[in-house]
């Protein structure tokens, strides 16, 4: 009887060192992750260099500039972004297409990439002046602050 109940004792011994060090693992990993990342979970990933300066403006500026990019569209607003979505999807399609059939037209796919950084570029360029316009309309103690905003994410790399 004493040989089972020290065997218990073992055995729950091992079982709260192996749940102490399981605990401590995830409470190490989680204080790194939020060490690491800090308060960044709420931004997005960035995607080119431009992204730098849509992200160093306050909530509500990239919200307007998203407002003056939707209306400076085509057809503005909901309709033009699902145009655009079918011009993409329309090449996507097609380069579908090329890479399926039995030989590869090398002319035919470039033409569609061509077109599609076309398209992309000309959303950029409306994006670039669209951002010019709304820092323009900016107080100079609004530009200073968003110069500072920038220079800081800089400065940590973000």
């Amino acid at each position: 009887m004493t040989q089972t109940s020290n065997t218990k004792r073992r055995v729950m011994r091992w079982a709260l060192i192996i749940s102490l060090g399981i605990n401590l693992v995830v409470i190490g990993t989680a204080i790194g992750v939020v060490t690491r990342f800090g308060a960044h979970f709420d931004r997005p990933s960035p995607v080119g260099p431009a992204s730098l300066y849509v992200r160093a403006l306050s909530h509500d500026s990239r919200r307007a500039l998203g407002r003056e990019m939707r209306q400076g569209g085509r057809d503005g607003g909901a309709r033009d972004h699902k145009h655009n979505r079918e011009i993409f999807q329309q090449g996507y399609i097609a380069v579908i297409e090329i890479l399926r059939a039995p030989t590869l037209d090398q002319d035919a796919l470039r033409r569609v990439l061509s077109d599609q950084a076309q398209f992309s570029q000309q959303r950029l360029d409306r994006a670039r002046g669209a951002l010019v316009q709304h820092i323009g309309s900016m107080t100079q103690a609004d530009r200073r602050a968003y110069a500072d905003t920038l220079e800081g994410m800089i400065n940590r790399r973000d």
